[in-house]
């Protein structure tokens, strides 16, 4: 199936700037896809994340539009942008992709704080009937921590790079070491759960991928459902684990299978 893209600006005072993708025979009954910046990153996705999701879905009918929120890429600052302001900059993008598609539902794919971006807005608008997250916030389990400690103690590699490491010069000082960083605030436990049952109990589906970005927190899917145990998510709610997959997805085959996941995921969105 074929597809037209068109650059867009949209939003007060024509501020947003983004990338309609419109498929020649769409699929009426299916969502519409928007795809805005993870973290800091321009519109397009880490390694065209965003740009290789919109074309794969186009071809099978899905409209989307991918943008830069407001102060990030091509759009233009907001005052005071804010966590209030992503909210409104993608009920914007909703506004304008239902106009050119017709859709009249939407799926958010976010990753990292695009996920964080994206759950909050579903909170405040009524139009978003999916969540397709990667990373979203995580919380550490009981279980998870035990058996990752397990994994460690008999990981042999572990071992030998702790050895290296003890045999190498001193770090030099000042020269800070690299770390993962998955720490960036979260909602209490009991607020995110809450939300996340309000949001299903609204009919909302939610897909939940992690990957080894959060493997302190989580290595099982089951561990995320023991930690919200208290909630009850009407079976709408999908956690994965892909623990072989970095971050940002940076191996084409990790891509590919994201994609796949996606045209799944919305695929079902368009038979209910």
């Amino acid at each position: 199936m074929t597809f037209r893209e068109k650059v867009i600006e949209f939003g007060k005072g024509g501020a947003l700037s983004g990338m309609l993708t419109i498929p020649t025979a769409g699929d009426a009954r299916a969502p519409g896809l928007a795809l805005y910046n993870a973290g800091i990153v321009h519109r397009i996705g880490p390694h065209r994340l965003n740009v290789k999701v919109a074309r794969a879905l186009a071809a099978r009918g899905v409209a989307s539009l991918r943008f830069d929120l407001s102060g990030l890429g091509d759009s233009r600052p907001a005052a005071g942008g804010n966590e209030a302001q992503a909210t409104l900059d993608i009920g914007a993008a909703l506004d304008e992709l239902g106009r050119a598609s017709g859709a009249s539902r939407f799926v958010l794919f976010g990753l990292c704080s695009g996920a964080d971006n994206a759950y909050r807005a579903a909170l405040a608008d009524p139009r978003i009937a999916g969540l397709a997250l990667v990373d979203p916030y995580a919380y550490e389990n009981r279980r998870a921590k035990i058996e990752r400690a397990a994994m460690k103690a008999l990981d042999l590699n572990r071992w030998k790079a702790a050895l290296s490491r003890a045999a190498a010069p001193p770090h030099p000082v000042g020269e800070p070491r690299e770390q993962a960083d998955s720490s960036r605030p979260h909602p209490p436990l009991a607020e995110f759960g809450a939300d996340l049952e309000q949001l299903t109990a609204r009919g909302v589906e939610i897909l939940m991928i992690y990957t080894r970005f959060v493997e302190e927190q989580l290595t099982r899917p089951e561990h995320f459902f023991d930690t919200f145990s208290a909630f009850d998510f009407k079976d709408r709610l999908e956690v994965r684990v892909e623990s072989g997959v970095d971050h940002t997805h940076t191996e084409l085959i990790a891509q590919a299978a994201l994609i796949e996941r996606l045209a799944a995921f919305i695929g079902r969105l368009s038979a209910a």
